[in-house]
């Protein structure tokens, strides 16, 4: 269940363990799931588009923990993930997997993490992310 802290909202007083997102009371439920954040299915849809070959392939583990971190990334863990210009947008998603790309992602050390960022696996990554985040963006 503590998987699904990012997806808990509520209205009116805030519930006695402080997490979720607070709601304004009497609206719609589109207009709820907008500012709960909610919108998962684009969220994964980009993640599976950056970290899978092909989109029907059968995932990896280290994909799993490459998508997981990405998105604890974004939302809110990442550096500037919290300013209104990044949260909950396609800008926001881009920059968590530029930041994991070049900060969190394995590497045997800091030089061949810098080379795979500009040249290599990751600059992939990058480009890829970059042109889902466009297509999320039209």
């Amino acid at each position: 269940m503590i998987h699904l802290v990012d997806e808990m909202a509520y209205t009116g007083q805030t519930p006695w363990h402080g997490l979720g997102n607070a709601l304004s009371p009497g609206q719609s439920i589109e207009t709820w799931a907008r500012q709960a954040d909610m919108e998962q299915p684009e969220v994964e849809k980009f993640l599976v588009g950056v970290f899978q070959e092909r989109p029907l392939s059968k995932r990896t583990t280290a994909n799993e923990r490459a998508m997981a971190k990405v998105h604890a990334l974004f939302h809110g863990a990442g550096r500037g993930a919290d300013l209104p210009s990044a949260k909950g947008t396609a800008y926001g998603l881009l920059n968590a997997v530029t930041e994991f790309v070049d900060h969190e992602r394995r590497a045997r050390s800091s030089d061949h993490r810098l080379d795979s960022a500009w040249f290599g696996q990751g600059a992939s990554l990058k480009q890829k992310a970059l042109d889902q985040a466009v297509l999320l963006a039209d």
